[in-house]
């Protein structure tokens, strides 16, 4: 019994003599920086000067040259933003969407839609080119059903026309025949 209070002792003394000793530091970070209460670190001096990142304005052009848009944009908004608004603005200039991957170019670079304009080097002013491809053909069951049921409508119109063309073959070679034997009887 009293070997495991003799532990229990020890505990307590250790305890009660660092509850000082961390109300002291407590109360020496707190006439540091007077109004913190809490550890987390303070921003850095070039952190807290550094100014918010300012708007770009772009102009997007085709591979023929011609002007898709002007937009303006914050340098620190990705990439995809601006693809979404050029893509709407080649439907709005279109009338349709015909469903093209739009990729954007900037100095000879494709630029990656998931980054920063501030991270990929486009500055305010900057001249980006649309790229556009076809988009995979994707065929549904609908499509499906009706790209088979204008193969069934061209293999019947295909048959009818071969029966014409066999009939008209018939024809011919019957003739040919009737004209060889009344060739032979004149002989």
């Amino acid at each position: 019994l009293d070997q495991s209070a003799e532990p229990a002792k020890k505990k307590t003394k250790q305890q009660s003599v660092q509850a000082p000793q961390k109300k002291a530091a407590e109360k020496d970070s707190a006439q540091k920086s007077p109004g913190r209460k809490s550890g987390a670190p303070k921003a850095s001096a070039a952190q807290a000067k550094a100014p918010a990142l300012a708007n770009v304005t772009v102009q997007i052009v085709t591979l023929a040259g011609n002007v898709v848009a002007t937009l303006t944009a914050q340098a620190s908004s990705i990439v995809q933003c601006l693809l979404e608004e050029a893509k709407a603005a080649v439907v709005k200039s279109q009338g349709r969407d015909d469903g093209r991957i739009l990729h954007l170019q900037c100095g000879g670079q494709v630029l990656a839609p998931h980054r920063r304009l501030v991270d990929t080097g486009v500055d305010d002013g900057a001249i980006l080119t649309l790229i556009s491809e076809r988009a995979p053909l994707t065929l549904t069951m609908v499509d499906r059903r009706f790209s088979h049921m204008q193969a069934i409508a061209a293999a019947s119109r295909l048959e009818a026309e071969l029966v014409e063309h066999d009939a008209a073959v018939a024809k011919a070679s019957a003739r040919r025949q009737k004209a060889a034997a009344d060739a032979a009887a004149l002989n």
